[in-house]
């Protein structure tokens, strides 16, 4: 709903309570603070439209005037707004639009710093009528026409900066929040909705209330490929009467849990679509959306986890692809190795995305995997696999989602990788492994009922549920999150193809919390991790999103040979490199092991060394310009290196302190800054030498083997490969990244336990490139971090998957669209020449106009519960807004608080029966 426009200057004001006197005290005035007007129904559109005009809202906006649509209106009520009666004159943004604006006797007026007002107004027939906060001022006409005159002269003026005339627009009473609904346990599904009882945010969610007033995803079928779900579930069957079900295992209909471990499908089931608003348990994301179960995990044989064979898989991927919207597949590779898609499965996956939907394609969620951390399988211990080393999940013509803890960062156990497009919630379970963390709670969904399931201890109606303890984690839990925003974008436009619903998603992802030092902003202006890919998408923008969406030309592929010789991979590519004054020779080059979390992939400065203990609590020393010295024991890894970076240190290099020559893979998956590990005897000679010599210097030294692909098609990328051969015998020795001419830096591998021979043809995908341009040159750089073997590269392919664009001054903007929307080709993917909040890159996809302000989501005011009204506006990231609160508008109003903006809104949730006016001004 696109209510309300060019709000940054009209001020959206609301008043609660019922001092209006003609509404009854659980009802809401909306109040629009258009200078002296408040906002009716909306208005009927006419034909009539023979002027054009240009005011300053500080956008420049044009408008087309019915001069012969002015009427005369009674004020509701005489006051310091309003002489009683007035004057509008009716204009619509463009020729043939729906609703009207009705211009009025009053002019808003806004001048650069020094100018004087009044010789500004001088000889125009204008009284200012009120003086307002941030220089703003509001000037009487004698009538509409007379404002609209001046209004219109005045933003020709070199001193002005805003003006335009009071209007009364167009809006609905509507709200854009949907009620709570009330499944019993709706407040503990905070990945829905994360707040405290006063309606204040407390962590990530997915905000699907907002997304509930447009959808709640009916007409659209989610396929649970899983072990099987419970479908007599109270809070699923209504869901699952349509399937279509089948089991692939013995090809029957039954597609219940078939053994007494079949207990994954119902809580994934449950996340997607458990039924809402029915009274009983919880609610799925999409709580109308139809579910079928696939059962895909077969008889055992010499063992459970094992799924089954490829041919029924190929079976399973293309089975009512004309009917089944959306897959989730809450599953993935388990070997520690890399493992690929079959050839079996590949034909399925090309079928359902090539043929499904009528050509639209299925779209495919799958998990990214939980394999960050050392897991031991009894027989194996695998650690630091990437969602790059699962085909499944990296393939680009799926959606590959991580896990996101309730703080906004990523599970420790989520597995990184550059192939993931998004994040979703889940929990977080302790270090062990055993109970729920409380600061990152596991996810209540539906369970096995009675004994069977999860919870095998609840009782009553609380043991068809698992939570707490027995609750769902893992990225098998984020998975059918994001198939159930999936849902929600396809039911408002089912015309969207499987490309489109993932760039829909990537477009809504945002990060809360962004400490996490990998995150980077792409060159077309997305902030992106390997972490969680784009971030959490916002359910109620992607719905939004989904409405105005174009579908996206068709993609095109195209791959590229090395332009220069294939490289010898260097061995110890990582190292600590340290001078000064008679240092000794064995410390000026130090061979050292990276963490798991922040990666040095360009060498750092090389800054004052200082040793600092065992950094077991916070630190009290200066680190800034510096890096720190730290010895290994008693605390863990990451809060070393946090402890330092507190202190302002720039890098960390812990040495060990038990045996002389060990090192060690460090576990600090949150950690901010970079850090390094080298071995005892190194580390208390360089402990030693940096107490004695305070004039010396350390840095990590990153220097790995490279190759270059120079790229002349122009296309605006979406995904992109690497095909990569070394004659490597441990494969996780190596370190491996992909630069693109923009600079940014896509890491295909990190070093893992892993020494299997490869990779051997492997294919890295990213998606940390989306609309980038694609030409220049493009770099793979590799290294050996783990050990003294040569290696070479034998074979070195880059992938190209984007939609190709007339692009002569290679910034991603297609020029066509470019001198179409600006007649110039001197913007960039960045700019925001209308101040929307959009870019340039966000306004191409969309074919939205950039050079108008027109933000997807408008004002909005809706009851967040029976207590709290939630106000909300259009906002710009990086943007702030103060709220400032009156009870009389004849006095100035004060700040009450700040908020951040962040596309595409900013709210305030404030209690209804507040008898006080409230305005949202943006500060910068």
């Amino acid at each position: 709903m696109k209510s309300i426009k060019g709000w940054m200057l009209n001020w959206p004001v609301f008043r609660t309570g019922n001092s209006w006197g003609h509404l009854p005290a659980h009802r809401i005035m909306v109040v629009l603070w258009l200078a002296q007007t408040l906002v009716a129904g909306v208005l009927a559109a006419d034909t009539n439209y023979s002027r054009r005009v240009e005011f300053l809202e500080p956008q420049r906006t044009v408008y087309y005037l019915d001069p012969t649509s002015t009427t005369t209106n009674a004020s509701p009520a005489k006051s310091s707004l309003s002489s009683g009666k007035d004057t509008w004159t009716r204009a619509v943004k463009s020729k043939g639009a729906s609703n009207s604006i009705y211009f009025g006797s009053r002019l808003v007026l806004k001048t650069k710093t020094g100018t004087n007002v009044e010789a500004v107004i001088s000889g125009r027939g204008l009284q200012i009528a009120r003086e307002l906060p941030n220089g703003i001022y509001i000037l009487q006409a004698t009538n509409s026409a007379a404002a609209i005159d001046a209004a219109e002269a005045l933003a020709k003026e070199p001193g002005v900066t805003i003006s335009y005339p009071v209007a009364r627009r167009a809006a609905q009473k509507l709200g854009r929040f949907s009620a709570k609904p009330n499944d019993t346990y709706f407040s503990k599904l905070w990945y829905l909705e994360n707040r405290d009882d006063n309606g204040t945010p407390l962590g990530i969610d997915l905000n699907t209330r907002e997304a509930w007033s447009e959808t709640t995803g009916k007409g659209i079928i989610v396929a649970i490929a899983d072990d099987g779900v419970d479908l007599t579930h109270p809070d699923l069957a209504a869901n699952v009467t349509t399937g279509p079900h089948h089991n692939f295992d013995d090809s029957s209909a039954d597609a219940n849990p078939q053994f007494s471990d079949s207990n994954h499908g119902t809580p994934v089931a449950g996340l997607v679509g458990a039924v809402g608003n029915n009274g009983v348990g919880v609610s799925g994301v999409a709580p109308q959306v139809s579910l079928a179960s696939w059962v895909i995990w077969g008889s055992p044989i010499g063992g459970s986890d094992q799924i089954i064979s490829d041919e029924a898989l190929m079976e399973m991927f293309q089975y009512q692809s004309n009917v089944v919207s959306i897959q989730n597949h809450s599953w993935g590779n388990a070997s520690g190795t890399q493992s690929g898609i079959d050839a079996l499965s590949d034909i399925g996956i090309a079928n359902a995305v090539t043929k499904g939907r009528d050509g639209k394609g299925a779209v495919i969620v799958r998990a990214g995997g939980n394999m960050r951390l050392p897991l031991d399988y009894g027989t194996y211990v695998v650690a630091g696999m990437n969602a790059n080393d699962d085909g499944f999940a990296s393939d680009p013509r799926v959606i590959a989602v991580a896990a996101a803890r309730y703080d906004g960062l990523f599970c420790r156990y989520s597995s990184p990788g550059a192939c993931l497009l998004v994040g979703a919630p889940s929990g977080d379970p302790d270090q062990d492994y055993g109970t729920e963390d409380p600061a990152a709670p596991n996810l209540m969904t539906t369970d096995r009922q009675g004994s069977a399931g999860y919870n095998s201890s609840s009782s009553g109606a609380g043991n068809n549920y698992c939570f707490g303890d027995t609750g769902f984690n893992g990225t098998s839990a984020a998975t059918p999150e994001i198939s159930g925003v999936a849902a929600l974008i396809l039911s408002v436009n089912t015309n969207l193809t499987y490309r489109d619903v993932q760039q829909v998603l990537l477009q809504s992802a945002h990060y809360l919390n962004t400490n996490d030092g990998d995150l980077h902003t792409n060159a077309a202006g997305f902030t992106i991790g390997h972490n969680l890919g784009y971030g959490v998408p916002d359910a109620g923008f992607a719905v939004a999103l989904a409405k105005h969406w174009s579908n996206r030309p068709a993609a095109t592929e195209v791959t590229f040979g090395p332009a220069s010789a294939l490289p010898a991979i260097p061995t110890n590519a990582l190292r600590v490199v340290c001078g000064g004054e008679g240092i000794d020779a064995a410390l000026t080059s130090i061979s050292c092991w990276p963490s798991d979390g922040v990666h040095a992939d360009a060498s750092t400065a090389a800054l004052p060394l200082v040793y600092v203990g065992q950094a077991t609590n916070t630190l009290t020393v200066d680190l800034k310009g510096k890096a720190a010295l730290i010895q290994r024991g008693v605390n863990y890894f990451e809060d070393k290196i946090n402890h330092a970076a507190a202190a302002g240190a720039a890098f960390v290099i812990i040495f060990d302190n038990t045996t002389s020559t060990t090192r060690v893979l460090m576990q600090a998956p949150f950690a901010s800054i970079p850090a390094v590990f080298i071995n005892k005897a190194s580390g208390e000679a360089l402990r030693d030498y940096a107490q004695s010599q305070p004039d010396n210097t350390a840095q990590i030294v990153y220097s790995p083997a490279t190759a270059t692909f120079e790229v002349t098609n122009t296309l605006a990328c979406e995904h992109v490969g690497l095909k990569l051969t070394t004659t490597s015998t441990s494969r996780g020795d190596l370190h491996i990244a992909l630069v693109s001419p923009s600079g940014t830096r896509s890491v295909l591998q990190n070093i893992t336990t892993d020494d299997s021979s490869a990779p051997d043809g492997w294919t890295f995908w990213s998606v940390h490139h989306f609309y980038e341009s694609s030409v220049g040159q493009w770099k793979l750089e590799i290294g050996n971090e783990l050990s003294a073997s040569t290696n070479v590269v034998t074979e070195a392919q880059l992938i190209i998957q984007g939609v190709a664009i007339t692009d002569t001054d290679h910034d991603g903007l297609d020029d066509n669209w470019e001198m179409a929307k600006f007649g110039t080709l001197a913007y960039d993917l960045t700019d925001d020449p209308d101040g929307d909040g959009y870019s340039n890159a966000r306004e191409q996809c969309l074919d939205t106009n950039p050079s108008v302000y027109d933000p997807i989501l408008g004002f909005d005011i809706s009851y967040w519960d029976s207590s709290h009204v939630r106000i909300a506006l259009p906002a710009k990231s990086g943007a702030s807004y103060n709220v400032l609160s009156t009870s009389n508008l004849s006095q100035t109003p004060t700040v009450v608080t700040n908020v951040a903006g962040r596309l595409p809104e900013v709210e305030v949730v404030v209690p209804a029966t507040t008898n006080a006016f409230f305005y949202l001004v943006p500060t910068r």
